[in-house]
């Protein structure tokens, strides 16, 4: 069975949420991020040990999660927060957090009065820090709190890991005593804050993302085409925080625009061309989808407006975004 793997997404993420860069903390652990954009199991946790050490917090993980914020996740988080009430953004989360984190499992049930999620890591070794376990139900339960724009308590929350040396800031984040030392973890939130409206949601947007997620999300292959598949997961992080610049997709490849802009050229490519594919190839896939209106297409591709999108994409293929579709019906 292949190694349990997570995407580089989720780790980018909640280290950023803490104010450092991935970078610095492969550098620190001398470590890197595989050829397929993901890294095993037991390294994500050694990458947790260095985030301890240089934040000289012990309970960093749960302050990583408890930070984290719905534009950090990408696909995920916009698929959590679309949903048309939490219990369906926690099913989301239920389907997609496996795909991120392979060989993990993030089971929601219905019970008396409450929703239980429960979260089962990989049984291998180096997976002893506290830091994923802690991370994952404080981001669930902070995004969930984003969503719904209104906070609550958990109606109970039980944890795998130590007590630490100062669990109070556990229970005021939760708003309830925490268990420790339990065989799994799991948290419960009433039915009655589960059912609750999430702020702004698309239901419809969230199902087509539900729906290409996965394939978003998986670990590519590595190959001749190792590098612009590396450049595009970097590209897509960096434009859906507002900056899909070179220097911005260069910095989450660990290197300067220089050296990237010379390591596509020798492949064949230049930045601005391999951009303009990779957005060409999104709107067209999008296009596909006659659900969405022209300006939904625009927003998920980041830009600001209706017209910049078609603009562009006049430029890529000789027509507007509306003559495309009705030329592929």
């Amino acid at each position: 069975m292949p190694a349990p793997r997570a995407t580089e997404l989720i780790v980018r993420s909640l280290v950023r949420s803490l104010g450092l860069s991935l970078e610095e903390v492969l550098a620190a652990t001398n470590t890197t991020v595989g050829a397929d954009g993901t890294f095993d199991y037991a390294q994500g946790m050694q990458l947790w040990d260095t985030v301890e050490r240089l934040s000289n917090d012990p309970s960093v993980g749960h302050r990583a999660g408890a930070e984290l914020r719905l534009n950090d996740l990408g696909v995920i988080g916009t698929a959590f927060a679309h949903a048309p009430d939490l219990r369906t953004g926690l099913s989301t989360l239920g389907q997609l957090v496996p795909v991120a984190i392979v060989h993990t499992e993030l089971t929601v049930a219905d019970r008396t009065g409450a929703v239980e999620i429960h979260y089962r890591r990989p049984e291998v070794e180096g997976t002893g820090s506290r830091h994923g376990v802690e991370s994952l139900f404080a981001a669930l339960l902070s995004l969930a709190r984003q969503s719904t724009r209104r906070w609550f308590p958990v109606a109970s929350i039980a944890l795998e890991t130590e007590p630490p040396a100062s669990p109070s800031i556990y229970e005021a984040f939760y708003g309830a005593p925490v268990t420790w030392r339990v065989a799994r973890s799991a948290l419960r939130i009433r039915a009655s804050d589960a059912a609750m409206p999430m702020v702004g949601a698309d239901p419809q947007l969230a199902a087509l993302l539900l729906e290409h997620a996965p394939r978003l999300l998986a670990p590519r292959a590595s190959g001749p085409d190792a590098l612009q598949q590396r450049v595009a997961r970097a590209f897509w992080s960096a434009r859906e925080e507002g900056d899909g610049s070179i220097a911005a997709t260069a910095r989450r490849c660990g290197m300067s625009a220089r050296s990237l802009q010379r390591r596509l050229t020798d492949a064949g490519w230049s930045f601005t061309d391999l951009r303009d594919h990779l957005l060409e190839e999104r709107a067209t896939t999008l296009l596909g989808d006659t659900s969405l209106s022209v300006e939904q297409v625009a927003d998920l591709l980041g830009y600001a407006s209706r017209a910049a999108f078609e603009r562009a994409f006049t430029r890529w293929t000789g027509r507007t975004p509306a003559a495309h579709r009705r030329a592929t019906r």
